[in-house]
Protein backbone atom coordinates (compact mmCIF):
# COMPACT_ATOMS: atom_id res chain seq x y z
CA UNK A 1 0.00 0.00 0.00
CA UNK A 2 1.43 3.58 -0.79
CA UNK A 3 2.04 5.06 2.05
CA UNK A 4 1.08 9.36 2.05
CA UNK A 5 3.32 12.16 3.84
CA UNK A 6 1.51 13.38 6.17
CA UNK A 7 -0.70 10.87 7.03
CA UNK A 8 -0.83 8.44 10.49
CA UNK A 9 -0.75 4.63 10.19
CA UNK A 10 -1.27 1.67 12.48
CA UNK A 11 0.79 -1.50 12.35
CA UNK A 12 -1.10 -4.28 14.25
CA UNK A 13 -0.54 -7.87 14.90
CA UNK A 14 0.28 -10.55 16.85
CA UNK A 15 4.05 -11.85 18.08
CA UNK A 16 5.58 -14.85 19.32
CA UNK A 17 9.49 -15.62 19.93
CA UNK A 18 12.53 -15.95 21.79
CA UNK A 19 13.72 -12.13 21.01
CA UNK A 20 12.75 -8.76 21.08
CA UNK A 21 12.00 -7.46 17.55
CA UNK A 22 10.84 -4.08 16.40
CA UNK A 23 9.02 -2.57 13.29
CA UNK A 24 10.54 0.22 11.31
CA UNK A 25 9.65 2.73 8.71
CA UNK A 26 12.41 3.75 6.18
CA UNK A 27 12.74 4.71 2.47
CA UNK A 28 14.77 1.97 0.43
CA UNK A 29 17.66 4.31 -0.38
CA UNK A 30 18.00 4.76 3.98
CA UNK A 31 17.85 8.44 3.59
CA UNK A 32 15.47 11.07 5.39
CA UNK A 33 12.78 9.51 8.23
CA UNK A 34 13.47 6.19 9.98
CA UNK A 35 11.76 5.34 12.71
CA UNK A 36 11.27 2.77 15.30
CA UNK A 37 8.56 1.02 17.26
CA UNK A 38 9.06 0.29 20.73
CA UNK A 39 10.48 -3.42 21.63
CA UNK A 40 8.11 -6.17 20.87
CA UNK A 41 8.74 -9.17 22.88
CA UNK A 42 10.14 -11.29 23.85
CA UNK A 43 6.99 -13.90 24.40
CA UNK A 44 6.71 -17.76 24.84
CA UNK A 45 3.07 -16.89 24.32
CA UNK A 46 1.16 -14.77 21.33
CA UNK A 47 0.77 -11.29 22.46
CA UNK A 48 -0.97 -8.35 20.35
CA UNK A 49 1.15 -5.30 19.21
CA UNK A 50 0.05 -2.38 17.42
CA UNK A 51 2.87 0.50 16.57
CA UNK A 52 1.31 4.21 15.55
CA UNK A 53 3.35 6.65 13.39
CA UNK A 54 3.31 9.31 10.82
CA UNK A 55 4.84 9.45 7.45
CA UNK A 56 6.85 12.30 7.14
CA UNK A 57 9.40 11.04 4.59
CA UNK A 58 8.84 12.28 1.17
CA UNK A 59 10.94 9.81 -0.73
CA UNK A 60 9.71 6.70 -2.21
CA UNK A 61 9.18 4.09 -1.79
CA UNK A 62 9.01 3.74 1.98
CA UNK A 63 8.92 -0.09 3.91
CA UNK A 64 7.77 -0.86 6.71
CA UNK A 65 9.10 -3.81 8.16
CA UNK A 66 9.52 -6.15 10.97
CA UNK A 67 13.58 -6.84 12.03
CA UNK A 68 14.95 -8.41 15.22
CA UNK A 69 18.11 -7.08 17.23
CA UNK A 70 19.90 -10.36 17.84
CA UNK A 71 19.57 -14.12 16.50
CA UNK A 72 16.56 -16.42 17.61
CA UNK A 73 13.10 -17.09 16.55
CA UNK A 74 10.52 -14.31 15.94
CA UNK A 75 6.65 -15.17 14.31
CA UNK A 76 3.97 -12.81 13.66
CA UNK A 77 0.18 -13.52 12.51
CA UNK A 78 -2.61 -11.42 11.32
CA UNK A 79 -0.87 -8.00 10.19
CA UNK A 80 -2.77 -5.40 9.02
CA UNK A 81 -1.67 -1.41 8.21
CA UNK A 82 -4.11 1.18 8.52
CA UNK A 83 -4.53 4.50 8.01
CA UNK A 84 -5.39 6.13 11.32
CA UNK A 85 -8.86 8.40 10.73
Amino acid sequence: MPLVGGKSYVLKGWYRGSVATKASLCSVSGKGQYIWSEAIGPSEEWIPFEWRFTVENAETPLLVAMRLGSVGDAYFDDLSLEVVK
